[in-house]
């Protein structure tokens, strides 16, 4: 079962390593070098201030306040390609428009200016070694700078341009496929689980939105649902947090002082409050741009309180060794971790920064939460199969209750009564055994009072069945007790072609009657003997349990032995294996011992002997 689960949750190991390398940077290559050259000078200048000049090691400016249009300049380098292109990385605004020798050559316009988009731009041989002029225009200082500017052969920086996107695309396309694959179980899952598999799903869905609506490829293939993609984003990561929360209430419960509930209902107005805004904001344009400056930050900020929050659960919970807490600790401290740094660094770089490392942490998070999922269905899987189990014995002792009950009743009802008759009846033919002349008149009186004194015997189980009380209870010496059942059945067991052995510890007292008692542990040794084969034993030791004040009797021989089913029947009336046993015997002795409050066990296997053993309360010595 275990197995199971962690070959599901080996695909998502797989991603993990596949994003791993796909992250890392890939070796430059002469031919690479060949086919680019990237530009790492270049100028800025906003409204009608001068142009500065600006290095790779250099650091970008900052634009001061209600600046609505920045210039970007750099020159191409003059280098023989048959189609050469420029692709720009991480350049957005409301509007972009990019010239050469005063011409136009790319041109957008759209509400989707606050996502960073890979621009592609063919280039004519002639425009080489000229200057290149970027116009951003925007609000609010909504602006993103190329982070690289790369000029090379148009098929090779094509490639490049779709490489990285492509890989959020199938990733996001791929989580959204299983997401809705996986809403169908919920119809056939039980409800228990419903809440913590169904915030999962919920988790697994918006991490497909957020990697679609996060690749500027899809902006440049989609541009015209550029907002809907932006606010796409936006709720999809604000689920994200609210359906953690669920899911830890799913798995530990709301949480002292209800500070999990608390916290949900917290991420529930936050993302009501959101949604709102952004969709007063579609109508809105004020609302809109103040959402889209505003928002992020208090998104942002948000988010790390939330983690933290969890963060503190986890550790709490780990601090008690709970599985399931250290299991999420171990993911959700990778997914906090790293995009906690990458939020902190994008904010830190007035949103410039392109953040992809967080989709690492997410996978690491996801695998920690199906395993989470996976173990408490595990654990309650074999929670079931214990309570079956339980309830199959529970059963059991219910139907052999009902049958004591009903013997019970009818032995206190007409044992008496059948008693009285029966000796009056063994008296009768014992007067006419005295005047009887004949042999075999003897022979046939002699049957009949055996038989009756059979028959009263029966009615004498019965009576103590029916009433197993044990009266004139006092501290019995169990080392006396036994050594006189074997006095008293040691030539019975010799008779049989055995022996009795015994291995007693002194000072063993235990409160009962003495009568009763040995009624009890005769009619188990007596059992025993019966059962004897060649060079049959019984061996009887008597020790104290350490720790725990009671005593032990065992009782084992090595005759015939019995089978699992022949076991589960022992103590049931009229159960012998005895051609003229009744099963009342072995009945009577399960009521003798738990009348002074002990525990008859018994323990077998076929063709290797019997075990019985008796637990007793110890009593203090007389």
């Amino acid at each position: 079962m275990k197995d199971l689960f962690y070959l599901k949750a080996s695909p998502i190991v797989i991603v993990i390593a596949t994003i791993i390398l796909m992250l890392l940077p890939a070796p430059e290559t002469a031919a690479a070098s060949e086919q680019s050259v990237r530009i790492s000078d270049w100028q800025i200048r906003w409204d009608n201030e001068e142009w500065l000049s600006i290095t790779e090691e250099g650091a970008a400016p900052v634009i001061p306040a209600n600046v609505e249009t920045v210039w970007i300049k750099f020159k191409l380098p003059e280098i023989d390609w048959k189609r050469p292109a420029l692709m720009l990385n991480a350049v957005s605004a409301k509007k972009i428009t990019i010239s050469i020798n005063d011409e136009n050559i790319y041109e957008m316009a759209s509400d989707n200016g606050y996502n960073r988009n890979k621009i592609l731009i063919p280039l004519r041989a002639e425009e080489l070694k000229q200057s290149v002029i970027i116009r951003l225009d925007s609000s609010y200082n909504m602006f993103y700078f190329p982070d690289e500017r790369v000029v090379g052969e148009y098929s090779y920086l094509q490639k490049e341009y779709q490489k990285h996107d492509l890989l959020d695309i199938i990733l996001g396309a791929a989580f959204i496929l299983t997401a809705l694959i996986l809403l169908v179980s919920l119809i056939f899952l039980n409800k228990s689980y419903r809440k913590i598999w169904g915030s999962i799903i919920i988790i697994i869905l918006s991490v497909g939105i957020m990697l679609l609506t996060n690749a500027p490829y899809s902006y440049t293939v989609l541009e015209e649902y550029g907002p809907l993609m932006n606010y796409g984003f936006d709720i999809a990561s604000n689920l994200i947090v609210l359906c953690l929360f669920v899911f830890f209430e799913g798995v530990f419960g709301r949480g002292s002082y209800l500070l999990i509930n608390r916290f949900k209902w917290l991420q529930i107005v936050f993302v009501t409050l959101n949604t709102s805004l952004m969709l007063i904001g579609a109508f809105n344009e004020d609302v809109d741009n103040w959402y889209k400056y505003y928002g992020l930050y208090w998104s942002g900020i948000f988010f790390i309180v939330s983690g933290i929050v969890l963060i503190s659960l986890l550790i709490w919970y780990c601090s008690r060794k709970n599985v399931d807490a250290i299991t999420m600790t171990v993911g959700f401290s990778i997914f906090t971790v790293i995009t906690g740094v990458e939020i902190g660094w994008y904010l830190y770089k007035d949103m410039s920064y392109t953040m992809q490392f967080w989709k690492i942490g997410i996978l690491a998070f996801l695998l920690s939460l199906v395993l989470v999922f996976a173990r408490r269905v595990t654990q309650n899987y074999e929670r079931v199969i214990e309570y079956s189990e339980k309830l199959e014995i529970f059963n059991d002792e219910l139907q052999r209750t009902e049958k004591m009950q009903i013997i019970s009743q009818l032995a206190a009802s007409i044992a008496h009564e059948v008693r009285n008759p029966l000796q009056v009846t063994r008296g009768f033919l014992q007067l006419l055994g005295k005047r009887s002349s004949e042999t075999k008149d003897k022979d046939y009186i002699h049957l009949a009072i055996t038989e009756l004194d059979r028959a009263s015997e029966i009615i004498t189980d019965f009576l103590t069945f029916a009433k197993p009380q044990v009266e004139n209870e006092a501290p019995l010496n169990i080392i006396d007790e036994i050594k006189q059942i074997e006095g008293i059945l040691l030539p019975f067991a010799t008779l049989q072609g055995g022996k009795i052995i015994i291995e007693l510890t002194d000072s063993l007292y235990v409160k009962g009657n003495s009568t009763k008692f040995k009624q009890a542990v005769i009619n188990i040794v007596k059992n025993s003997i019966e059962a004897f084969g060649a060079d049959g034993r019984v061996l009887i030791k008597a020790y104290e349990e350490m720790g725990m004040n009671r005593a032990v009797i065992i009782i084992q021989d090595n005759g015939e032995g019995m089978n699992e089913a022949d076991l589960e029947k022992l103590g049931e009336p009229y159960y012998s294996k005895k051609s003229k046993g009744t099963g009342l015997g072995l009945m009577v002795t399960f009521r003798i011992i738990e009348a002074m409050d002990g525990q008859l066990l018994f323990k077998s296997k076929k063709g290797k002997g019997t075990e019985a053993i008796i637990t007793l309360p110890l009593e203090k010595e007389a």
